[in-house]
């Protein structure tokens, strides 16, 4: 993979209650990285909520899906009960 440079990192600060989620510390800040792959793809990783990667033909399409899978995660994770909903608050933006 190519070196990500700062254009394409993006950051999903999440504040979650102590204990509330053993996989999101308190004020655990989850970022997107996107990488151009050598046979052009674009792919985004959230860092912070494993297995969430997504693909794209552009860098933008790829943070995207990927930010869309950590957000049905977060809330399938607050739909079983394995996370408190007054425990996230998610905002965005370029770091």
């Amino acid at each position: 993979m190519l070196p990500v440079p700062p254009e394409n990192r993006w950051e999903v600060t999440s504040c979650v209650g102590v204990g509330a989620d053993p996989m999101l510390r308190p004020m655990q800040q989850l970022s997107i990285e996107v990488e151009r792959e050598t046979d052009g793809r674009w792919l985004a990783e959230v860092l912070g909520v494993p297995g969430v990667l997504a693909y794209g033909a552009t860098s933008e399409e790829a943070r995207k899906r990927a930010l869309v899978l950590a957000l049905r995660t977060l809330a399938e994770r607050i739909e079983h009960g394995e996370l408190s909903p007054e425990a996230l608050l998610v905002t965005l933006g370029r770091p």
